[in-house]
């Protein structure tokens, strides 16, 4: 299965995902509690927060709603349009959607 994939990590499995993001909360979170050092962290990762990770998933989530809400438009428009030619169809006989083949017949030619 690795072998398919190619990857700059071949060794990656989950516990390991697993055991560095919880090194890296357990530093995190030490690291506030250190005078000093606690307000920088906090102003930094409060920063990354505000204007790396809130405007990505912010305009992410506005583009897929917004693409999302077009499609389902543009199926309703496009639908009611269909159903109201069928409609058409149904109800109105065929020499009055086409009056210029009233008099010939049907694959006969005209010259």
């Amino acid at each position: 299965m690795h072998d398919l994939i190619p990857s700059f990590l071949p060794d990656f499995n989950y516990r390991q995902a697993i055991i560095y993001v919880l090194i890296f909360l357990g530093l995190y979170l030490l690291s506030l509690i250190i005078p000093g050092v606690g307000a920088l962290v906090k102003h930094i990762s409060h920063a990354i927060t505000k204007y790396i990770i809130h405007p990505l998933f912010k305009y992410v989530f506005e583009a897929v709603v917004i693409l999302l809400l077009k499609l389902f438009w543009w199926y309703i428009k496009y639908m009611l349009f269909a159903i109201r030619v069928y409609l058409f169809h149904l109800t109105t006989s065929h020499k009055q959607i086409y009056p210029e083949l009233k008099g010939k017949e049907l694959g006969a030619i005209d010259e």
